[in-house]
């Protein structure tokens, strides 16, 4: 996608604090929900070996299951 490619383009540019912000805006908007859709359309063991996969030090490590 033109648009999606356009923007990450754009993103890259600026400052690592301004990303954070950026896409702290996102998350909170409808970007989140249809993320959030995709995410819980896979199988819940494609779930948690994507999660294996690509941990996050950020992430809180105790963390309920099933949160939707």
């Amino acid at each position: 996608n033109a648009f999606a490619r356009n923007c990450a383009t754009r993103r890259l540019k600026h400052q690592i604090d301004i990303r954070r912000v950026q896409d702290a805006k996102w998350l909170t908007g409808h970007g989140c929900v249809r993320l959030r859709a995709s995410w819980f359309s896979l199988p819940e063991s494609k779930r948690e070996q994507c999660m294996m996969d690509t941990p996050d030090a950020t992430f809180p490590p105790q963390v309920e299951r099933n949160i939707r």
